[in-house]
């Protein structure tokens, strides 16, 4: 049989390259005989780009080691089709990936139902809603519309919407606005429907490239230390770093910044994935940076950097991947109230004091455990 995996995996993201690879790595173990690959899809071309923030000769550098480690681990990790196409006209790629003759698709994880700004322009929609004139089973796993409401579709978005989820055996989604979503847009079977976590819950982490990375920069894990991994237009964030430091810590970021006593942009997944076991504290506006502080046991403070991640009822991929673990109500800043760094602080400091590890180190398994039974799902599709 042929398997094909429709996500995300071109971006130099950390998260990004870990959750096709977790995918990937899901399906290989229940299909041994079969082929699984990365359906080689992408809307837009891939090519290098330099940090807009701190820019110095070093700096660039440093960006562009980090697109070349990003380009060897997609080449050497991800398993990916043979045949490629970029474009963002939706019947072409809809056309495309029925000429692959996939026995079965798995659409995500990640945020790739939501409509980016050139669906909104020209009236289409993404290319992961497959339509129903696919000849194979289709199903989604921890797939997500991001804060994308029925309300911000037209009508014509909303019935190929709506044919599409219909025409799919299986819907696990990632978060409750998806599920709302989903809901709203008239599935006909609910049976199909349920929450599944984050592909990454099952990813083990190998700690030796962390500890590699660590020891080549010369990282001082002794003293207490807090990573910030946060958008360059989060206003509050070098205010934050100040109090830290005054605090006798030390702050290490993702993204270039000033503020910061070590920026780990030409870090690879593997190595991000385990240098998270050393810090005392995370603030951080990335869905993957908040799931991997908690795989490794670590306090962490998400932020919705901006209202757009929002719905108006106040729900997110942050808030539905804390409430998983009891922290949606105390270690989540939405974008409405990160103005002032005094919030981001207090928040900071409570996460630290109730950090409960014996109960995320529970939840983690558990997290683990239902996608696999989710995955288990899958094959049963096929036998």
């Amino acid at each position: 049989m042929k398997i094909g995996v429709l996500t995300y995996f071109w971006a130099e993201n950390p998260g990004t390259f870990l959750q096709a690879y977790s995918m990937l790595k899901a399906l290989e173990r229940r299909f041994l005989n079969d082929q699984v690959e990365l359906v080689n899809y992408r809307h837009r071309w891939v090519y290098f780009k330099p940090g807009r923030s701190n820019v110095t000769f070093r700096q660039f550098i440093r960006d562009f080691k980090r697109y070349l480690i990003y380009e060897r681990m997609k080449k050497k990790y991800l398993v990916t089709s043979n045949d490629q196409l970029i474009t963002r006209d939706s019947e072409r790629a809809w056309k495309f990936i029925e000429d692959q003759q996939y026995d079965l698709i798995v659409v995500g994880s990640d945020t790739m139902l939501e409509l980016l700004s050139f669906h909104y322009r020209d009236g289409s929609i993404p290319v992961y809603w497959l339509p129903t004139r696919l000849n194979c089973k289709k199903v989604m796993c921890a797939a997500s519309a991001g804060a994308m409401t029925y309300e911000q579709l037209n009508n014509n978005q909303r019935d190929a919407c709506k044919k599409s989820i219909n025409s799919f055996d299986l819907i696990g989604v990632r978060d409750d606005a998806t599920y709302t979503l989903i809901e709203m847009l008239g599935l006909e079977d609910k049976s199909k429907l349920q929450m599944v976590p984050d592909p990454t819950f099952t990813f083990d982490i190998d700690y030796t490239y962390a500890e590699r990375f660590v020891h080549k920069l010369n990282i001082d894990f002794s003293r207490p230390t807090i990573a910030l991994f946060l958008h360059r237009t989060f206003k509050p964030a070098a205010e934050v770093a100040a109090y830290f430091r005054s605090k006798g810590f030390q702050v290490l970021s993702l993204n270039a910044a000033r503020y910061a006593d070590f920026c780990l942009t030409d870090i690879s997944p593997f190595e991000w994935a385990g240098i998270y076991r050393d810090l005392r504290l995370v603030i951080t506006g990335a869905f993957h940076g908040t799931v991997f502080s908690l795989k490794n046991l670590i306090p962490v403070v998400s932020v919705a950097h901006e209202k757009r991640l929002i719905t108006n009822e106040g729900l997110s991929k942050y808030y539905s991947l804390l409430k998983q673990f009891g922290l949606h109500n105390s270690n989540l800043i939405n974008g409405i109230d990160h103005r002032d760094a005094g919030t981001v602080i207090e928040v900071a400091e409570r996460a630290v004091c109730n950090f409960n590890r014996q109960m995320v180190r529970k939840r983690n398994r558990q997290l683990r455990d239902e996608f696999n039974a989710f995955a288990d799902k899958v094959v049963c599709l096929l036998d």
